[in-house]
């Protein structure tokens, strides 16, 4: 390592330095993290007071459902291949990505109730999202990518409710999953599922 001079005398550098694990510095000793996790999350009774004001586990009615599952896999699926029927229709499906799906299926209907319905879904999402609701990280995953639908604002205006926002976060949770990896996907019983997410991003980052 170099050494710095001040005042004709030497000191050596400190070599723990950490980029990234790939990175040309390294560093050896374990970094253990200096709060716990659940010291940053809301309470439960806080998460539960936030899910009821807010109704984001309250889904459309079940007609309405079908409507917006029907327009999602009729129209959107083509260009969002990533949710397939099975995905949302047991019973112990995602919220989350239901709430997704009646979202991208909602803006392909043209009534004069539709935007507000599309507002509506929106924002019990992002409730979701930031509650942390969601356990799965592959449901998460595919949600951030139909968000990508949403877009209320002109293109020059910046805004975090934006397809760029939210392709942005899906792509960077992505290479958090190691999606980029080719190991990823080896014995990987959801391998299917996650490279057409992957590649899904990888095209709506290039067009974007």
């Amino acid at each position: 390592m170099h050494r710095l001079r001040t005042n004709e005398q030497t000191e050596p550098l400190n070599d723990n330095a950490f980029i990234a694990n790939s990175s040309v510095l390294s560093f050896d000793e374990r970094t253990l993290p200096t709060v716990s996790e659940s010291s940053i999350s809301c309470s439960s009774q806080v998460r539960d007071a936030i899910l009821s004001a807010t109704g984001a586990l309250t889904l459309p009615a079940p007609p309405l459902q079908r409507a917006l599952t029907d327009a999602f896999f009729e129209q959107v699926y083509h260009d969002y291949p990533v949710v397939e029927l099975e995905d949302i229709s047991a019973s112990d499906s995602s919220i989350l990505l239901q709430q997704g799906v009646f979202l991208a299926g909602s803006l392909m209907r043209r009534d004069s109730d539709s935007l507000k319905l599309s507002q509506s879904l929106y924002e019990k999402i992002k409730t979701l999202i930031y509650l942390n609701y969601e356990p799965d990280s592959i449901s998460i995953l595919k949600t951030l990518c139909l968000l990508s639908c949403w877009s209320v604002k002109p293109p020059d205006k910046m805004s975090l409710d934006g397809p760029w926002h939210w392709t942005g976060v899906a792509s960077r949770i992505a290479l958090e999953m190691g999606l980029h990896q080719e190991s990823t996907y080896i014995n990987n019983p959801f391998a299917s599922s996650l490279r057409k997410i992957f590649w899904h991003l990888y095209v709506c980052v290039d067009i974007e």
